[in-house]
């Protein structure tokens, strides 16, 4: 269908052949992870292991890796006093299941847990904009429930979230309006008022005759 390619170009991790990105408003110039970073937009990839962890390092490193920039102190030295607190904070907002925050390798986490610290490390930032794609992939229901409750406080918070998943009910539970595409293009804007399984799923058959 061309989602995760779009969202992946929305983030500048890959390059667009063609179109503009607007942030609330402004032309974004030169998309870049490091500058879409900077305008508040936060991206959760579909292979959290290849992409989003780094699977030796332990809960804590992978908790800071974005706020790394902004822990810094006097003299470019990250400030401990405050990583801690912020690190605290993440694993216990999300619930993320650890022994050891500073030792335990991500590695060792089961799914949901792992997935909850690659949530957490955009958290921590505060985005206006966070792109999700299949951030439940891979992960047993609970952890899913946990997932959802997360979004909806970011949402509820001001933020926009971008929700990509396969499965149809999910996509219904938790969004406000379903954007279906097939062949790298739009071809329908679904509200919550006209969900009806059926339909989107003829919308995305018909866009690709």
């Amino acid at each position: 269908a061309g989602r995760t390619e779009l969202v992946r170009c929305l983030f500048g991790v890959d390059k667009m052949d063609a179109g503009e990105i607007y942030v609330h408003g402004s032309l974004l110039k030169n998309p870049s992870p490091q500058n879409c970073i900077k305008e508040g937009m936060a991206f959760i990839t579909e292979d959290r292991r290849q992409e989003g962890l780094f699977m030796p390092k332990s809960v804590k490193e992978n908790l800071v890796m974005v706020k790394l920039d902004q822990l810094l102190g006097l003299f470019g030295v990250v400030n401990r006093k405050k990583e801690e607190q912020e690190t605290l904070k993440a694993v216990k907002e999300l619930s993320i299941k650890v022994q050891n925050k500073n030792t335990q390798a991500v590695k060792n986490l089961s799914g949901g847990n792992q997935q909850k610290v690659v949530i957490g490390k955009w958290v921590m930032r505060d985005p206006s904009i966070f792109i999700m794609d299949e951030p439940t992939r891979g992960v047993d229901v609970g952890a899913k429930a946990e997932i959802y409750t997360i979004i909806n406080q970011m949402a509820k918070n001001g933020a926009t979230v971008i929700f990509i998943s396969s499965e149809m009910e999910e996509l219904m539970g938790v969004c406000d309006r379903i954007l279906v595409m097939c062949r790298n293009k739009m071809v329908a804007d679904v509200p919550r008022d006209e969900y009806e399984q059926g339909k989107i799923i003829s919308y995305a058959l018909g866009g690709c005759n």
